[in-house]
């Protein structure tokens, strides 16, 4: 079968209720994934130009990279829908491109995850009666532009009325996960050398220090792997600002620690800040009194752990057990609500951000038997 646009003609007998759903499923997944670059009408546009002609829905909260939607009554016991709509910087042409059908297959930029399970809540949710709604549920979209969903949280605990469980949507092959280590990302920034000594890897210079502080990383990583606590060091991009002459005065490396234990996270901060005490800045105050490193924290999401709560709320509205599957997510956030927090969406965790994901129709069609159920358990 030859590649068919999503959102032409999905080919489906729509005489069913679960069909019609399936289809509005993959209608929306086009839109949000064609809506997601740079350019264009934004994915929090499109869901807002959805909601908003109901008298059902209200917004709490509304900016460039945050979006809370309110679906049914004003009251405690309702269910978050957490979406990260975030992609990783790519070629303008990689952010638009629609996604599309092969036989039984969607493949795309973006249609694992977080997209394929909005769709399918504007495509059951929105397509049901609201007014049967006793409980709310929530549409929380975080966007391009942060990695914070904090914002989307305390919009909703500002209502007063706590939820009964949050699903945060992410690539899990549809298995309800109750387990995520903790994400911790940095950036460490190193200023002020205005030349370099002998010999160069003194580390007197910007690019200088923060090689070393790169390679010291390295020198982590190893280290962590020989610890209990299954901790990981990723390290990220280097950048360079030139100063005088050649001589960078400004130079920065992004790194992250995922872990479990913060016994872990606190053995790596110490063990550089010795390293930059003892070792990196001395070199570079040799020549520049004011050099010196900053580390800056870019995010600390905490672990989320498995719970008797969570298990007790999933069997209630999933009707499943959550798994023993572990992956890297944001959810820990959402612990300030209150409530449990599971992680589930179509996809697997090792393929999501690839170029070209892909995901089977079985899962599109699981993501909206999963929306049915959750607005049948609150109505």
């Amino acid at each position: 079968m030859g590649k068919r646009l999503l959102g032409d003609s999905a080919g489906q007998n729509t005489n069913s209720a679960a069909n019609n759903s399936f289809t509005l499923t993959l209608d929306h997944l086009a839109q949000l994934v064609s809506s997601s670059g740079p350019t264009g009408v934004s994915s929090a546009d499109y869901v807002r130009d959805c909601v908003q002609a109901s008298e059902h829905a209200r917004i709490l909260l509304c900016s460039q990279t945050h979006l809370v939607v309110r679906l049914g009554p004003d009251r405690s016991g309702g269910v978050v829908l957490a979406y990260d709509l975030t992609l990783p910087p790519k070629p303008q042409e990689d952010w638009t491109a629609a996604p599309v059908l092969t036989g039984r297959t969607v493949c795309g930029r973006g249609v694992t995850g977080s997209r394929p399970m909005l769709a399918s809540a504007l495509a059951c949710i929105l397509n049901a009666n609201l007014r049967d709604l006793k409980h709310p549920i929530y549409l929380a979209l975080q966007g391009p532009g942060t990695h914070d969903p904090l914002p989307q949280a305390e919009a909703i605990r500002a209502t007063g009325k706590r939820p009964r469980l949050i699903l945060s949507a992410q690539a899990t092959d549809m298995q309800p996960v109750n387990a995520h280590p903790g994400q911790a990302r940095f950036r460490t920034h190193a200023f002020g050398s205005r030349g370099r000594a002998l010999p160069p890897w003194s580390g007197s210079n910007a690019s200088d220090a923060v090689i070393r502080y790169g390679a010291e990383l390295l020198e982590l990583r190893s280290a962590l792997m020989l610890r209990a606590g299954r901790a990981t060091l990723a390290l990220g991009q280097v950048i360079s600002e030139p100063g005088g002459g050649s001589m960078p005065f400004k130079a920065s490396i992004e790194w992250g620690v995922s872990y479990w234990a913060s016994s872990d996270l606190a053995f790596v901060l110490d063990s550089l800040e010795k390293h930059c005490r003892d070792t990196l800045e001395p070199g570079m105050q040799s020549l520049d009194a004011s050099a010196g490193l900053a580390l800056e924290r870019l995010d600390d999401l905490p672990p989320l752990r498995p719970s008797p709560a969570a298990r007790q709320a999933c069997n209630g509205i999933l009707k499943r057990e959550p798994g023993p599957m572990e992956i890297n997510g944001p959810s820990g956030i959402w612990n300030v609500l209150g409530a449990p927090v599971i992680a589930i969406g179509p996809g697997a965790p090792a393929a999501a951000y690839d170029p070209v994901e892909t995901i089977s129709l079985r899962q599109i069609m699981a993501c909206t038997a999963l929306m049915r159920r959750v607005a049948t358990a609150l109505s």
